[in-house]
């Protein structure tokens, strides 16, 4: 998200629009979020 934010990853139109919206208080708590899940069972994808 870092990198749509500061334009390294510029060729997704939408996802820059998003990151460069947020803090990066918010982008931190974003990724912690997703670092804490689960990866998804077999049964489960």
């Amino acid at each position: 998200m870092v990198e749509f934010k500061t334009g390294v990853r510029s060729y997704a139109s939408v996802m820059h629009q998003h990151a460069s919206a947020w803090t990066d208080d918010e982008l931190r708590r974003i990724a912690r979020f997703f670092a804490a899940q689960s990866a998804p069972s077999a049964g489960n994808r």
